[in-house]
């Protein structure tokens, strides 16, 4: 990072440059020669530099769920987060967007391409759920 400062009607102000290294192609081990064919390795390369960032790594709780599961008492382990996660690995090859997860006699609502747990709720408080595409009983 580089800082300067600049004088404006009297005043100072600091910029700040922030400055990001060059994703590396060897184009003489890949063989590529035009132009053309480098551009597409660099769009390639953002791709998937893009689709890794944008993919969590691991199961978070919205703001509501969190509500949830405070005020009916309900304890998310580890262990139980581990089981949520292969629910909704599982789940996610199979497809499946928004999800009901029973696990343990809780019932969990999952948005799967986020990995996000929308709500938690006691099997027993309901038994009608609307808008979701699969269902997974552990």
């Amino acid at each position: 990072m580089v800082y300067y400062k600049t004088k404006v009607f009297g005043e100072t102000m600091i910029h700040r440059i922030v400055t990001t290294p060059n994703i590396p192609i060897n184009s003489v081990e890949q063989n590529l020669t035009t132009p053309k064919e480098l551009e597409s390795l660099r769009q390639n390369s953002f791709i998937q530099i893009f689709q890794d960032k944008m993919t969590p790594d691991e199961i978070s709780f919205s703001a509501h769920a969190l509500l949830r599961l405070e005020q009916r008492n309900i304890v998310v382990d580890e262990q139980i987060k581990a089981n949520l996660e292969n629910a909704i690995d599982k789940i996610a090859q199979k497809g499946g967007r928004e999800s009901l997860i029973m696990l343990d006699d809780i019932a969990y609502l999952v948005s799967i391409p986020n990995k996000k747990v929308i709500t938690a709720l006691e099997a027993s408080d309901s038994n009608v759920f609307t808008n979701i595409d699969s269902a997974m009983l552990m």
